[in-house]
């Protein structure tokens, strides 16, 4: 498998894009919206479509920017992943739960990241899921901003058990053990001195909170942990919190057969070819 590239529009044109499971149905209509503009509308000039995304490309300002419709998908994301994960506040509407710390925190402080992001769209095929399913719900966790700026840069990333069936957070790189989670204090996790602050060690090996046998996809997350687990033990400085909770070969092959996904990695010793079963949240 081909590590993650980033995959953007080229930037000289201005793309207003709208992702779709149904290609052909978008086509047609945005192909209708042409015809009937004929040649009055100069703004639309041609239409294509990518990888599954239907690409609209336009001459002038756009109608409806790229970033307004990540917007869109990104909030309705976001609202998908509060009710899946249960993390609204019962009183609250302003506050929601990080699946990290398990504290409510101001909705504009909790993300919603991705577990295969979107620069890395391109991938989701390689653990058996279709592009569309970057803003499937089961590809997504709510956690503090800050958190997810360190597995953005993979810093730190998740990991799946299959003997405990829990997911947890692993620090891969020593240097962050000491650094604070931005202005946040231990309070946030009810810890004693609960006026210091808190740091990424405190969250290392932390399981996230999930409602009972409800799973986001846990063949993305080995997938994007085993890449980031496979840079912080290449880096020239060794990093001990990575050495030692790095699976053994056999437990990564192990886990992914128990998912029964098709699969192989990069620097792995494995490539299972296998049948996917009926479980609905792998």
């Amino acid at each position: 498998v081909d590590e993650p590239q980033q995959r953007v529009p080229p930037e000289d044109h201005n793309f207003s894009i709208a992702e779709t499971a149904s290609v052909t149905t978008e086509y047609q209509e945005l192909k209708a919206l042409i015809i009937e503009s004929n040649t009055k509308n100069e703004e639309l000039k041609r239409l294509i479509t990518v990888n599954n995304i239907v690409v609209l490309a336009m001459a002038s300002p756009r109608a409806t920017s790229t970033s307004s419709m990540r917007k869109i998908h990104q909030d309705n994301f976001k609202q998908r992943l509060i009710e899946r994960y249960q993390c609204s506040h019962p009183t609250n509407r302003d506050v929601i739960k990080c699946m990290v710390t398990g504290h409510y925190f101001s909705i504009s402080n909790v993300v919603a990241g991705h577990i295969i992001s979107l620069d890395q769209i391109h991938s989701l095929p390689a653990v058996g899921l279709s592009m569309d399913k970057v803003y499937d719900e089961k590809n997504g966790i709510l956690w503090h901003e800050e958190i997810e700026k360190k597995y953005s840069s993979q810093q730190l990333t998740l990991l799946y058990n299959r003997n405990t069936h829990l997911i947890t957070i692993q620090i891969l790189y020593d240097a962050l053990l000491t650094e604070r989670i931005g202005n946040l204090t231990k309070k946030v996790l009810g810890l004693p001195s609960s006026k210091d602050a808190l740091l990424y060690s405190d969250i290392n090996n932390r399981q996230i909170s999930l409602p009972t046998l409800v799973f986001p996809y846990r063949r993305a997350i080995m997938w994007v942990a085993k890449h980031a687990y496979r840079i912080a033990l290449g880096s020239p400085v060794p990093h001990i919190c990575a050495t030692n909770s790095n699976p053994t070969d056999i437990e990564w092959s192990e886990t992914f057969n128990s998912l029964n996904d098709s699969i192989g990695f990069i620097g792995s010793a494995f490539q299972s070819s296998l049948e996917i079963d009926n479980i609905s949240n792998i």
